[in-house]
This record gives C-alpha cells, structure tokens and sequence, in this order.
C-alpha cells in the first residue's frame, strides 16, 4: 500500500499529459506569429482562461446532489426554500475532492440561510426550542459574540447569517464519568492529544488524552481552535468557531440524517460560542437530563469539566466569523 500515492500520481500524469496534447492539437491553426507570441508572453493569461473552461466543462452532479438535498432540509425545517446560489458558489469553489475529504473526517458543509429565531416564531421543523432563560438574556443585552476582530460584542438577535458551514456530524455521548468519546474522532482527537502532551493545554485525569472533555473554554480558544485552522485539511479554507446556541439547537432537528439526530438524548455538555456579562462565563448546553437540546446555561471558562466538551464548526465562505 506505500506506493499508491505514487502509482496515483503517475496515472494522474498521463492523464494531464494526454489532456494537454488533445489541447496542443487544437489549437485555432490561423493564428499568427504575432498572436502566438503574445499567448507566448501571457503563459499565466492563458492558463486561468484554461481552467475557467475545464471547470466550466466538468460534470457538476455531486454539486447538484448537494445543493438539492440542501434544499430538501430547509423546506422541511424552515417550511420554504431558499437561494442556494452562494453554497453553490462556495462548493464549486473548493472543489469535490476536498468536500469528499472533509466528508471521511466526519464534516459536511451546509448552508445557514439569514435567518432570525423568536421564540415564538412558528417554523414547522422546530420543535424543540432553547430554554425561556436564554431568550430573557437575550433580550436583556447580555449575551456576548467574539466578532472577527476577536473583540466581545453584543448579540442583538438570535439569528442565522446566511452562511455555508462545516458541520461536525457526530453526537455527543453520554456521559460515563469522563471516559465517554465522540465516535470516530482521530483527527480532532490528535490534535488535542498533541496540545496536551505539549503541555499548552491541561491534561485529562478522567480518559484518553484524544477526549474532547475537560477542555476549559479559554484553552479552545487559546491553543484548540488555532491549531485546527492551521490543519492542512482546512488551512486556506475554515475558520473554526463553536456552534452558537441556536445552531447547536437547529442542527439535530434541520440535518436529520446525521447521527447529530441523537444529540439531545445524552447527558453532557457542549461548550457554545456565547458568553454572558462578560469574557468570564461561557454558554453551554443540550444536556438530556436538564431539559434535552433546550437546555442552555453558563459555567467559568477556565473550569475543566469531565461533562463538556468542544465541538467545532467551520466557516467557508467569506462572511464575518
């Protein structure tokens, strides 16, 4: 098996190379010298022209596959459609091998229509809503977002952006006295193992050194997400963040082919990407036995609780994060 990157890249090289000669040979045979010397001089010109029309040639069905089943969810949760043009525009832009990728870590991109959630807003596929606490702090003024600039801001709405996100489409566990883990979870996994053998984030007393649990809220955003936006698999591409609370709420009911459909039947905690007052208390949530994906409360961001765990999401396009 250690030669099949080689043997891939081989076969990948006779065919570029049977491409460009079918190229070559068709060439517009009237051209003059003076225009051959110009396509000469503008190699660079001339090989984004290229791509452009090989892209434009390609077959698009994964694309179409994509953006149908898009569609699908939104009238099922949201009752209506919605314009699609811009998650087109954004998968067609990373291309169908790297969303495959993406798909066998265990990450799929969706889009967020705009959208604003009140609490009694009448959607057909939300049936479970956040807790009447997060709505009042809400209204209140005090709940808090990290805008790009990383600076606490003020959440005026609770809302959808009109965004394409990668969603991590496992759920959480149930809770076994901090030895619980998220399925298939090497990659993220190896990362925090890493940080912790690193000694930049604290050590896990209650199982696996790869757990997702007993990460504090100051170390995700310290040391955990840098480190996976710099992953090769998303450098260029992601921007990680947590999920915010109504993403995290919406996500099981809205994706229901993902096993996240199970993720208000298990008794921990997700760190969410709110605070509350200020940069000392963060939100978390969706715990089964304090009220299942309604649940929404606060804890200290440096405690490193063995019954919440990070979970990442990634922004690919190219609005604020």
């Amino acid at each position: 098996m250690a030669d099949t990157p080689t043997r891939d890249a081989k076969v990948r090289d006779r065919k570029v190379r049977r491409l460009f000669s079918a190229a070559i040979a068709n060439l517009p045979t009237g051209l003059s010298n003076s225009q051959l010397d110009y396509l000469c001089a503008n190699l660079g010109k001339v090989g984004a022209a290229v791509n452009d029309a090989i892209v434009g040639l390609l077959p698009t069905a994964w694309l179409d596959c994509l953006v149908q089943d898009e569609c699908k969810a939104h009238l099922a949760f949201f009752g209506q459609k919605f314009d699609l043009s811009l998650f087109a525009a954004t998968l067609k832009r990373i291309g169908e091998d790297r969303i495959s990728q993406w798909n066998k870590l265990g990450f799929e991109p969706h889009f967020f229509p705009e959208w604003r959630f009140m609490p009694d807003t009448d959607i057909p596929g939300w049936k479970v809503k956040p807790e009447d606490w997060f709505w009042q702090n809400l209204a209140l003024g005090n709940l808090k977002r990290r805008n790009a600039a990383g600076e606490l801001v003020t959440v005026i709405q609770a809302s959808f952006d009109g965004q394409t996100l990668l969603v991590d489409r496992q759920y959480k566990p149930s809770y076994d006295n901090g030895r619980q883990m998220f399925a298939n979870d090497a990659l993220i996994g190896g990362v925090i193992a890493k940080l912790r053998k690193e000694g930049k984030i604290a050590r896990y007393e209650f199982g696996l050194q790869e757990s997702r649990f007993g990460i504090s809220s100051r170390e995700w955003e310290e040391y955990v997400r840098p480190a996976l936006d710099s992953l090769p698999e998303f450098k260029g591409f992601v921007n990680f963040r947590l999920e915010s609370v109504l993403e995290a709420n919406s996500i099981p009911q809205m994706l229901e082919h993902m096993p996240r459909r199970k993720d208000g039947q298990t008794n921990v905690w997700i760190w969410y990407e709110e605070y509350i007052g200020g940069a000392s208390h963060r939100l978390s949530g969706g715990n089964s036995d304090y009220g299942r994906l309604a649940d929404v409360s606060c804890t200290e961001v440096d405690f490193h609780w063995r019954c919440r765990a990070v979970r990442p999401v990634g922004v690919l396009d190219s609005r604020t994060v």
